[in-house]
């Protein structure tokens, strides 16, 4: 009976984390990973989540700072990229958006307006173009 109900809690939990997110995007040739922003997140510092879409996480999972090009790792999210992977990052964050100039506006949209904590004011050169950090080279300390 307590594997059952370890069982239980485990599935809902994980169906709570999907009602608590933001997704900006899919990203990859094939979508093989998802873009989110967790609402409300126990974390202060701007990052956005970054998983494989088959599993939802289970075998690739990480986080990534909104205002620098450097790994958020905390919790299970300890994964890192590689270089096609962090190419793919760079060109999503780039590409337009529907309702953004390109997805890293999404991104900060969805990450200020579904947290209270720390907000993200976008970085822009002389000529007032949003300067996107460079994912293409993520910095892990």
């Amino acid at each position: 009976m307590e594997i059952v109900t370890e069982t239980i809690k485990r599935v809902l939990e994980e169906k709570e984390m999907l009602n608590e997110m933001a997704r900006v995007g899919y990203m990859g040739k094939k979508n093989e990973f998802e873009i989110y922003v967790r609402t409300d997140d126990p974390c202060h510092i701007p990052h956005f989540h970054l998983r494989d879409s088959s599993t939802q996480g289970k075998i690739f999972e990480t986080c990534i700072e909104l205002k620098t090009n450097k790994y958020f790792h905390h919790g299970q999210y300890k994964d890192v990229l590689n270089s096609s992977q962090r190419k793919s990052l760079a060109t999503f964050m780039e590409a337009e958006n529907e309702y953004f100039p390109n997805n890293y506006m999404a991104t900060i949209y969805a990450w200020n307006t579904n947290n209270l904590s720390e907000k993200v004011t976008p970085v822009k050169d002389d000529e007032g173009n949003v300067i996107i950090p460079n994912y293409r080279n993520i910095i892990d300390d």
